[in-house]
């Protein structure tokens, strides 16, 4: 089998993320030949245009990253019915400048943890807009969306609730087998 490279994408800058833990959960979960390396995006500065071509030194080390992967997962908190303006700012400078969009036909899967009802629902409708825009290939199914995240992990952060194991081994098992169709 051939090896495939993961980049999770952390959207919360929350100490005690559950997007986070999310991630390191699906890493937990991967088959013996995927990897997943996850990235924080807590330190890429302010998008400006005026130095996209002279990218700072995070977003150019994030953009190599992602450029050599095979998939990209983003995981998304919910704050007021969307994503964090943090995420959005570092999708604007994965996708720029236009001629250097590494997010272009890469694919995609989105996972959302909360601790409300919903799980991260609304966000991720609104983030899959933003990455079809960037001309990613997005996963559409199952949608991973955790709810009441507060009481499905454990104190080590294992993820404890069986459907959310089942559902996100489902979600495992449908993005490798789109890359490896690729």
């Amino acid at each position: 089998m051939k090896e495939i490279k993961l980049i999770g994408v952390n959207g919360s800058i929350r100490k005690d993320s559950y997007n986070r833990l999310l991630l390191q959960n699906i890493g937990f979960l991967l088959p013996d030949n995927v990897k997943m390396e996850i990235i924080e995006i807590k330190d890429v500065p302010i998008y400006n245009p005026d130095d996209e071509n002279k990218l700072p030194t995070i977003v150019r080390d994030y953009k190599e990253k992602i450029r050599k992967s095979d998939a990209v997962i983003i995981a998304t908190p919910e704050y007021n019915f969307s994503f964090p303006g943090i995420l959005k700012n570092a999708l604007d400078w994965f996708t720029r400048p236009p001629n250097d969009n590494v997010l272009q036909h890469k694919i995609a899967g989105i996972v959302s943890a909360s601790s409300g009802m919903l799980g991260g629902s609304r966000a991720q409708y609104q983030l899959r807009q933003v990455l079809l825009y960037s001309e990613m290939d997005v996963l559409s199914k199952p949608e991973i969306f955790i709810s009441f995240a507060d009481k499905k992990f454990s104190p080590e952060g294992r993820i404890i609730d069986e459907t959310s194991l089942g559902l996100i081994n489902a979600f495992i098992s449908n993005l490798v087998n789109k890359i490896n169709k690729i």
